[in-house]
């Protein structure tokens, strides 16, 4: 999870799908900038997470690589 929110909001918010898809969902959340500055440096949890399947509660795919390229961008 990418964002400012709390463990029991995000607890809330996770009811209904782990409810859907009858499992556990595991998820560690960051900030947006503790996220991009993993990314940049090739943190291996982060690069494993990017390079496999995903099931995306809120957002897509081609929102996650935007987040990643605009902010590369910004820093070179």
């Amino acid at each position: 999870v990418i964002g400012d929110i709390s463990s029991k909001e995000l607890s809330s918010i996770l009811s209904k799908p782990k409810k859907e898809l009858m499992r556990e969902i595991n998820y560690v959340v960051f900030s947006l900038n503790e996220f991009i500055n993993k990314a940049m440096q090739k943190d291996h949890f982060i690069n494993s997470v990017l390079k496999n399947k995903k099931i995306y509660i809120v957002g897509n795919e081609d929102e996650l690589k935007g987040l990643i390229k605009s902010r590369q961008i910004k820093a070179t």
